[in-house]
Formats: C-alpha cells, sequence, structure tokens
C-alpha cells in the first residue's frame, strides 16, 4: 500500500510501505532518499550488507521503542527472576553495556522505569 501524504514541505512526498522490509529495500535501491526504521534493524541491514553510502542518524529518533518479555501468567518464578536479571543489570551498567554493544548505541530514553 503505497500512498503520498500533504507535509507542507515543497518537493517532499511522504510515501507509507506495509512494513519495515519493504521500506528498507526502496532505501536501499534507492526508491526513497530516507526512511524511518529501528536503528538495531537499520545498522544490520547497513553491515551485512555494506551499505557504506547509508547511515543512521542518531540524533533525530522519531519515538523510543521499548523491548519486552512476555511470560505465561502462571510462570510467576521465571517473570521475577527476568524482573531481577534486568534490574541488576541496569544498576551495574552491564544493560547499557550490551545494548551498545549489540544495537550500537546507548540504551534510548534513560533509565528504565522501576517495578
Amino acid at each position: 500500500m503505497l500512498r503520498s501524504v500533504a507535509t507542507g514541505i515543497e518537493g517532499l512526498e511522504v510515501v507509507r510501505f506495509d512494513d519495515d522490509a519493504l521500506a528498507m529495500q526502496a532505501l536501499i535501491s534507492g526508491q526513497v532518499d530516507a526512511t524511518a526504521a529501528v536503528a538495531a534493524v537499520a545498522n544490520d541491514v547497513i553491515t551485512k550488507r555494506k551499505l557504506d553510502n547509508l547511515e543512521v542518524k542518531r540524533e533525530v529518533p522519531l519515538f523510543t521503542l521499548y523491548w519486552s518479555m512476555a511470560t505465561r501468567k502462571d510462570a510467576t518464578e521465571l517473570h521475577q527472576w527476568l524482573n531481577n536479571f534486568i534490574y541488576y543489570a541496569e544498576v551495574t551498567g552491564k544493560l547499557d553495556e550490551l545494548h551498545k554493544k549489540w544495537i550500537g548505541t546507548p540504551i534510548p530514553g534513560g533509565k528504565l522505569p522501576t517495578f
């Protein structure tokens, strides 16, 4: 589904795609000049395809996206273990270190909410 949106900026056309993969493919193939994407996905695509003509602009985040884990309702011990692990990893700095290692940037939005 492609459709343009009036933006008020002369010469700018916003194109929407059904999913992230189509948007990234349009960027790679030169059909669009830019796309909004999760930084981890964009970095991964750029690195794996050796696309040195593309870059992720971290200083213009559109929104902060937090990931979460799901457990079964009756898995209270696992749920508590995960909460404790995440809390410990954050207070020791390990969570931010892991985020930098795997995502390439510090955790966005500062500290995670406490429970």
